[in-house]
């Protein structure tokens, strides 16, 4: 439920100066505040290709993710939440950066907070200093942030699609999915975009810090088990 945040994630996109084409899938997991609305409004200012799909009832992040991917009709993925925004220039930085050769890039992310009234930068997101952390240890994936992201889709056909038994995590148990089966991850320094720390967000629910002992628990297991080879209750990209 993020009518009132949605527009800006989508003007963010359409202000995009690139030289390829590219579309917009939009895919609402059965909001009830009127977010389709504001975004189809929003998507007839847009001169590229956007597409909304309104699921019937909230199945959940990481389905609503998959339903998106398998409607995409191109070869690299951006994904970003409702609330949040690209960054200047995000999709030609990204797209050279696998063009280059990766497949999977990754970069910083700016914050902004939501005080008085009014958004207010806060500098790098703290997941920067969470990637100096992990970068040169055993699991890299615990310092790339979700929003920073641009992959190639097809590596949904080899590796799977995001686990939709999670509820949490699901983005950082597929990074380390690809870290542990060789995929070419690379970063950039180039920021990618604007991470919304606002009171709506889910991220900070009351009943998620509740859970959080148990949802980093599963996330354990689901990635210990997986990099074993253990690929069970995962869809393939067809």
């Amino acid at each position: 439920n993020y009518s009132k945040l949605i527009r800006e994630c989508i003007r963010s996109f359409g202000s995009q100066d690139v030289d390829f084409p590219w579309e917009m899938i939009i895919v609402d997991d059965g909001s009830t505040d009127g977010g389709h609305v504001v975004a189809a409004n929003e998507a007839r200012r847009c001169q590229h290709d956007v597409f909304i799909e309104r699921l019937d009832v909230n199945r959940g992040y990481s389905s609503a993710k998959n339903h998106g991917i398998r409607m995409a009709r191109f070869s690299y993925v951006k994904m970003i939440d409702a609330d949040d925004m690209l960054y200047d220039d995000c999709l030609r930085n990204g797209f050279e950066a696998l063009k280059s050769g990766c497949e999977f890039v990754h970069g910083p992310c700016l914050v902004h907070h939501w005080k008085k009234n009014k958004w207010v930068s806060g500098g790098l997101h703290r997941m920067e200093s969470e990637w100096h952390k992990h970068k040169d240890g055993s699991s890299p994936y615990l310092g790339i942030h979700a929003q920073g992201t641009m992959y190639l889709r097809s590596l949904h056909s080899k590796f799977g699609m995001y686990d939709e038994t999670m509820r949490s995590k699901a983005d950082r148990e597929m990074w380390a999915r690809f870290y542990h089966n060789g995929v070419g991850m690379c970063r950039t320094d180039h920021i990618m975009a604007i991470y919304r720390q606002h009171p709506m967000q889910m991220s900070r629910s009351l009943e998620k810090k509740s859970n959080l002992k148990s949802v980093n628990d599963y996330f354990d297991d689901v990635v210990l088990r997986r990099k074993n080879g253990d690929m069970n209750g995962l869809d393939m990209l067809i």
